[in-house]
């Protein structure tokens, strides 16, 4: 039996439990779980499993960017692009891809992983 449940999340605890992808609030996350159980599996006692949701985003942060006026200029628009795309490719590979060059733009891209 492989099932998806999606539990709605606040700083209070489990708000509610969907089996489809649910809306939420400003203060909840939805933390998506596939729950695998082999047939052989279903006998008491009750199973129970501890879950630590880790900050995914946690080193990928492309703080870059500090806006002191209402526009930026389009030199300051391929720096940040530049700036965000070296900083995406380091992150890509800390996850074990390859990042090679792309061709076209001699710029790089993820190659794969």
């Amino acid at each position: 039996m492989r099932d998806t449940i999606y539990l709605v999340m606040s700083p209070s605890g489990v708000e509610r439990m969907t089996k489809r992808a649910p809306g939420t609030s400003h203060s909840e996350i939805v933390v998506k779980l596939t729950v695998e159980v082999p047939k052989d599996r279903f006998r008491s006692p009750t199973v129970e499993r501890h879950i630590v949701i880790e900050d995914w985003a946690d080193g990928t942060e492309l703080a870059d960017l500090e806006l002191r006026q209402d526009f930026i200029t389009e030199a300051e628009a391929r720096l940040i692009v530049e700036r965000r795309l070296s900083r995406m490719a380091d992150v890509l590979r800390e996850h074990g891809y390859l990042v090679s060059p792309d061709p076209a733009t001699g710029g790089e891209v993820p190659d794969g992983g």
